[in-house]
């Protein structure tokens, strides 16, 4: 798994504890923890994302580069 993948488990296992604590027990909850816990899981999916457009991105530039020799190859 690579970084992005485990950042965005941790965080989402993170959220997942801390809800289940404040439905256990919602006096002892503290929310601001929680809302911390969201901004993390977000930028973690973020991180992800952005990384996945930059591996198409790269793969896109690959196969165009590739089409282009080909093309050529075939014309001599």
């Amino acid at each position: 798994m690579s970084n992005y993948d485990q950042n965005l488990s941790d965080a989402k296992m993170a959220v997942t504890k801390s809800m289940m604590k404040m439905i256990s027990n919602p006096v002892g909850s503290d929310i601001v923890e929680f809302s911390g816990l969201i901004d993390r899981l977000n930028q973690a999916w973020d991180e992800l994302t952005d990384a996945l457009r930059r591996q198409r991105d790269e793969y896109r530039n690959q196969v165009d580069h590739l089409i282009r020799e080909l093309a050529e190859a075939k014309k001599k």
